[in-house]
């Protein structure tokens, strides 16, 4: 039987697909569009090519905070290697969104003509990868916050049960 952790990582693998299908799908209908405008050689056409995948590092982030609510929740054991991990996983994918996202930029900038135009916003395009994970894992450590303080807060709301039953009152 596959763990909590292993399954929202078969769900996120399979965002990330989807994900970049999406992509292909919005690039092209851009392309189309900005073709049909005239405007398909122009840094326009860069300028909404680089928005649209840094929306997909914000969809992903916040498709892996959603699973990662859910691992957290059926986690018997809440600690910091459970942390360090959904954080180094949530790293990971959004490096495997960037890594095919880069391609798409690269071919852009082909695209448009203006190849020097890649590596000048590249830098851009890492910075919203970083902007993505630092949300990631302030949402994780959140995540493990709200946890740990449900379980004092039923800890604390069981004692005067806990006391009745032991004085049998």
């Amino acid at each position: 039987m596959k763990s909590a952790t292993e399954i929202s990582g078969d769900k996120v693998n399979q965002f990330i697909k989807e994900l970049m299908l999406k992509l292909d799908a919005d690039l092209q209908a851009l392309y189309r569009r900005q073709a049909a405008d005239g405007m398909l050689k122009s840094g326009n056409t860069f300028s909404k090519v680089m928005s649209l995948i840094k929306d997909s590092f914000s969809q992903l982030s916040e498709f892996i905070s959603e699973q990662y609510k859910w691992v957290v929740d059926e986690s018997l054991v809440i600690n910091s290697d459970l942390t360090q991990s959904l954080k180094a996983q949530g790293k990971f994918y959004l490096e495997q969104l960037h890594k095919n996202s880069s391609i798409k930029l690269k071919e852009a900038a082909k695209l448009v003509g203006k190849d020097s135009l890649f590596e000048r916003f590249l830098p851009e395009i890492n910075e919203s990868l970083e902007d993505s994970y630092k949300i990631l894992e302030s949402n994780i450590d959140t995540l493990i916050l709200e946890r740990k303080n449900k379980g004092i807060k039923n800890m604390v709301s069981a004692i005067p049960n806990l006391i009745l039953k032991i004085f049998g009152k």
